[in-house]
């Protein structure tokens, strides 16, 4: 009997210290890099609508195979996506309407699944017949970022535009809460403008952005919440 429960005591020992050099180890992928746009440059005036957009190809750490996912939206916060689709290589030829300002970006998924940040926003504008003046495009947000929380009684909100005929620009600032906007400034030149705000808030603003022929584009609506 001795001998019995002695040889079960082996097997026992034996069976735990095999699992000594059995400890998993879970692998980390890096996302691939964030692609960088090449071609239709910013702010470009395309005569065709036919165009091929190219971006730098993006590294991944451990030698993945990267595919692109690629969008082209009529508004640069991209809810009117009318172009988009992914492909493995660095360029995709897209046909596009004529006479209108397009919003484009890219970004890279290795074979693992894990995504880069999108890329930078590009502009850019089909042309049919040359008009005497083209619209500028859309304010741009710069600052407080979408739906992010602001912990102070003040904040400079902060913007971006182009024009393609390089207009001088100015601009028209809408601001309230809960999306019930009035005007807080009018035909300023700055891209920004300093507002007081009252705490635990939702704040929603806009920017309307006027050339010099009285072209007129609407931004976006962008929110942010007041805490502090």
């Amino acid at each position: 009997m001795k001998n019995i429960l002695l040889f079960i005591s082996i097997l026992f020992f034996a069976s735990c210290g095999s699992d000594n050099g059995a400890a998993e180890t879970t692998e980390l992928n890096e996302a691939p890099t964030t692609p960088s746009l090449l071609n239709p440059t910013n702010n470009l005036l395309c005569i065709s609508s036919e165009l091929t957009f190219e971006w730098a190809a993006s590294t991944d750490a451990e030698g993945d195979a990267i595919n692109y996912y690629y969008e082209v939206a009529t508004d640069n916060m991209f809810n009117n996506v009318v172009k988009s689709g992914t492909v493995q290589g660095t360029s995709k030829l897209l046909q596009l309407e004529k006479e209108t300002a397009y919003y484009w970006r890219v970004q890279a998924t290795d074979s693992k699944g894990d995504t880069s940040e999108f890329s930078d926003i590009w502009n850019l504008y089909t042309e049919n017949i040359p008009l005497e003046n083209h619209l500028p495009f859309m304010p741009e947000l710069i600052s407080p970022s979408m739906k992010s929380t602001v912990n102070s009684n003040t904040i400079s909100l902060t913007w971006n535009c182009a024009d393609i005929d390089n207009d001088a620009l100015t601009y028209n600032v809408f601001s309230g809460k809960n999306e019930s906007f009035e005007e807080v400034a009018t035909g300023i030149s700055d891209t920004f403008l300093e507002v007081s705000l009252e705490n635990n808030t939702n704040y929603s603003w806009k920017v309307e952005a006027i050339d010099s022929k009285n072209g007129k584009t609407i931004g976006q609506i962008w929110n942010f919440t007041v805490n502090f």
